[in-house]
């Protein structure tokens, strides 16, 4: 059997109706994967920028804490205030210890009375520490007082557990919600991918439909503005031409 250019070209145009959801699903799928993609790096970029800033700003209440501590231990130094036992809020979180300028401890909270220097630190440095007076960190700053017996550098440690906690707190909360966020988006960007490109479907199945004698159909033409409705439109117009052209040569 002989087959004709148009019937060939009419063969080789047309494809099925699998072949049309098999599109759209590829349409469908790499759309879900891509908002997949951005928002779980959006979301993990976040997460890590969350931490990172409650992180820097609970140390840094706890150095500012700290700072003021060792600066009233520094004001009543230079007032002539005689260095003895320091008192400190909490003694299982807080220390004081006062350096002589041979690094001998002249002065400390009662909590490490008795103790060596904690840290080998110059005045106006800050060091994290662990194991002083519980496992957790501490941070540790020193301050410089100058009298008229000499300098003294004065060394003020606060645990850094409470930042700690909420950190971790903040961190696993992250750890569990970031993946059920994910878990919404791919079955929410597939329905909103399908009812966009259902007009789509619907257009070409009424196209494979159409044959030379039925120039008169048109595709369904969906509301709005948008390109699938300019595609409808476009389609139509171009089935209106080829029904008045038929009709002509009729």
């Amino acid at each position: 059997m002989i087959v004709s250019g148009a019937d060939r070209g009419a063969d080789s145009g047309a494809g099925t109706p699998s072949d049309g959801r098999r599109r759209a699903s590829s349409v469908r799928l790499r759309t879900t994967a891509g908002a997949v993609l951005v928002v779980g790096l959006a979301l993990l970029s976040g997460s890590i920028g969350v931490v990172t800033l409650l992180d820097r700003t609970l140390v840094g209440d706890v150095r500012g804490a700290a700072l003021a501590q060792a600066d009233e231990v520094v004001v009543s130094l230079e007032a002539g205030g005689a260095p003895g036992t320091l008192g400190v809020g909490d003694v299982e979180e807080q220390l004081i210890q006062v350096l002589d300028g041979d690094g001998a401890v002249v002065a400390s909270s009662a909590n490490v009375s008795g103790r060596g220097a904690v840290a080998d630190l110059p005045p106006g440095e800050e060091t994290e520490l662990d194991g002083l007076l519980e496992p957790a960190p501490f941070l540790v700053v020193s301050a410089a007082a100058s009298t008229d017996d000499g300098g003294y550098t004065v060394l003020v440690a606060r645990s850094l557990s409470d930042a700690s906690e909420a950190v971790v707190a903040v961190r696993n909360l992250l750890a569990v919600g970031v993946p059920v966020l994910l878990l919404v988006v791919p079955g929410t960007t597939w329905r909103v991918v399908g009812r966009a490109l259902r007009p789509v479907a619907a257009i070409r199945a009424e196209v494979e439909q159409i044959s030379g004698a039925q120039l008169h159909r048109r595709v369904p033409q969906p509301a709005g503005d948008d390109e699938i409705a300019d595609l409808a439109r476009t389609m139509n117009g171009m089935l209106a031409r080829l029904d008045d052209a038929a009709a002509r040569q009729r």
